[in-house]
């Protein structure tokens, strides 16, 4: 799972957790120390991605900022204009900015120059090719595959060869995430709750922001498609070795965890592949808050859709484990 860029209009945790917010925010009391601040002058790091202009706080957080609002910042930082002749919701974000630590006193401006771009054709065409081929292995072998239930003992033992495999596999996935990253910004592996609730092994990609929108469609696909070749390479092995059926379990198993991830109401690969294609930031924090405020909208449909599924996922584990255990 990766954790790209954190909501700036909610309390967030895909870390990646979405992209950077700019609306304004309610109007903080303005601290006497801006004056100073204003006299001193201040610094900042920013950049531009995909035509969208960020400042970067010293701890890894972006905001997505108004080109107009940023040639005023721009202005007050390099002591080019005084601050009262700027409007006072103007100071006041500059305020805010200060507060959450994205403004630094004394220090000069710096940018960040954006990476190269990426080509995503055939990056995808060998995904859909690895797809085509596990799809084919499982097609040869499909009476087997439907017999997987009667051939295998389910208990400890496969559980003992299973849970390893799966670990790897998972190992795997994070690694395909990280390794990627590393070319543009130092990534972090965290244990962490997806939608709240379902426990992870998360790669935060935070600064994935300063990338352009291929890299970061990339770096949230990279872990799927990791899955899908490790389980193409367990459905090959189901078809070259007969008499196996762990393999072609095996196989299912991870495939169905690179179906997971790829769902988008789950705030892992699958939504932050979504958000960076169609260019909607922070749709989980928007849909949450349009949700909790009776507003009709298409991200306050997304939210519903979410907390549906969350509660569905966590009352058919809960069922599973009991029957497991024999509570039910």
């Amino acid at each position: 799972m990766t954790e790209p860029v954190t909501d700036n209009d909610s309390d967030s945790s895909h870390d990646p957790s979405a992209g950077p917010d700019a609306e304004p925010s309610p109007d903080p009391d303005i601290d006497p120390s801006l004056e100073s601040l204003f006299r001193e002058g201040f610094g900042f790091t920013w950049g531009e991605t995909d035509e969208t202009t960020w400042l970067r706080s010293d701890e890894g957080d972006y905001k997505r900022v108004h080109p107009a609002f940023f040639g005023q910042l721009r202005d007050l930082a390099d002591g080019r204009t005084d601050p009262s002749t700027h409007d006072e919701r103007v100071r006041r974000t500059v305020a805010l900015l200060y507060e959450e630590g994205y403004l630094r006193p004394g220090e000069d401006v710096a940018h960040h120059e954006t990476p190269e771009d990426i080509r995503l054709a055939p990056r995808f065409g060998l995904f859909a090719a690895t797809v085509a081929v596990f799809a084919a292995a499982i097609t040869v072998r499909w009476p087997e595959i439907r017999a997987l239930p009667a051939d295998l003992e389910f208990g400890t033992g496969l559980a003992l060869v299973v849970l390893p495999v799966l670990l790897g596999s998972i190992a795997i996935h994070e690694a395909s995430h990280y390794v990627p990253s590393r070319r543009y910004f130092d990534p972090t592996i965290r244990f962490g709750l997806l939608n709240g609730v379902i426990p992870a092994i998360i790669t935060r990609t935070t600064d994935a922001w300063q990338c352009p929108r291929n890299v970061r469609i990339w770096i949230s696909a990279a872990g799927p498609f990791a899955d899908v070749v490790v389980a193409t390479g367990f459905a090959l092995a189901f078809v070259v070795v007969p008499g196996q059926p762990i393999l072609g379990f095996l196989a299912l198993v991870i495939a169905a965890r690179a179906v997971f991830v790829l769902n988008p109401l789950l705030e892992g690969d699958g939504y932050w592949i979504l958000v960076d294609a169609m260019g909607w930031h922070n749709l989980r924090s928007r849909g949450f808050r349009d949700l909790r405020d009776l507003t009709t909208s298409w991200p306050a449909a997304y939210a519903l859709l979410v907390v549906v599924f969350t509660v569905v996922f966590v009352v058919l584990n809960v069922v599973i484990l009991a029957t497991v255990f024999g509570v039910v």
